[in-house]
């Protein structure tokens, strides 16, 4: 059975899952599979397990809530089973400062309440607008129905992953080994966003210095995000890096009207490294080896 992301992120790969999994090398015991930008996790659940699996992201709520669903389930389905879904709760819970003084449990039910009753996916920004629809699927009953049944799906998945709090270029140095599979999801560039702020934002700078680091590994790597001159003047201009576009839409933030939301066409860009692009090359099935993928 396919374990789905237990909430909405904004930027997450969930409709592009496949086609990203599908340029990487099959789950192996051999390998050891790296996501340094987790999020919600729409690939990492799209995959089958095997070997060593690394998650990590620099936000601590995101890391508490899957660290306490893996080891702490009953405790926390309990606790949002008892929680209702109210206005004055999620506002009350987001102006909260400072989580991690929270007791544990109640954090992470913190973080996944308002990931999933935020409009639009807006938990990643730094304050997201609740949410409430007028028809029978709206967003207290699709909440209650992940509680009581994909959690424990979830914490399965989750049971034999490391999960990492830290730095995502600490990260990639960690595990950059020659057996590694590294899926970078970095937050978009903030020149190729059409709306807002993520709450951990990363400067061009940091961009820069991620792609210096990724483009020195020794591991099979893969990136994802919109096409930029940025992105383009580190992995286009013959390092031997390739990509492939994929349009897809794109549940944007409110527009102009009050309570509005829009699906935008966008797209997607995928870079394989050296490495996995070779791979790719020679294990593509051969209607569309090379037909999607240009060589850069």
């Amino acid at each position: 059975m396919r374990v789905h992301p237990p909430f909405p992120w904004l930027g997450g790969k969930g409709k592009l899952a496949d086609q990203i999994l599908a340029r990487l090398p099959e789950p192996a015991r051999e390998l050891t599979y790296v996501e340094p930008f987790f999020g919600g996790g729409a690939v990492f659940f799209a995959r089958r397990p095997s070997g060593i699996e690394v998650i990590n992201d620099a936000n601590g709520e995101i890391v508490t809530f899957f660290r306490v669903l893996r080891d702490r389930t009953d405790e926390l389905i309990r606790y949002l089973q008892n929680t209702p879904y109210s206005r004055q709760l999620f506002y009350e819970w987001r102006a909260i400062q400072d989580p991690a003084q929270l007791p544990e449990i109640e954090r992470a039910a913190r973080f996944f309440y308002i990931a999933r009753s935020a409009f639009a996916a807006e938990s990643t920004r730094k304050n997201p607008a609740w949410a409430f629809a007028k028809v029978f699927d709206n967003k207290a009953r699709s909440m209650a129905a992940v509680i009581d049944s994909e959690l424990r799906l979830v914490r399965d998945r989750l049971r034999y992953a490391l999960i990492e709090n830290d730095d995502a270029i600490a990260v990639v140095r960690r595990f950059d080994t020659p057996s590694a599979v590294i899926y970078c999801d970095p937050p978009y560039l903030q020149a190729t966003r059409r709306d807002g702020q993520y709450a951990d934002e990363m400067s061009d700078q940091d961009h820069e210095n991620l792609l210096q680091v990724l483009s020195a590994c020794d591991a099979y790597v893969a990136i994802s995000g919109y096409p930029s001159d940025l992105y383009s003047d580190h992995l286009e201009s013959g390092q031997g890096w390739s990509f492939v576009d994929v349009a897809h839409s794109c549940h944007a933030n409110r527009s102009g009207q009050a309570g509005e939301d829009i699906d935008r066409e966008r797209t997607e860009r995928i870079w394989l490294n050296p490495r996995l692009t070779d791979w790719y090359d020679r294990h593509a099935p051969r209607q569309c080896s090379l037909l999607d993928l240009c060589a850069v």
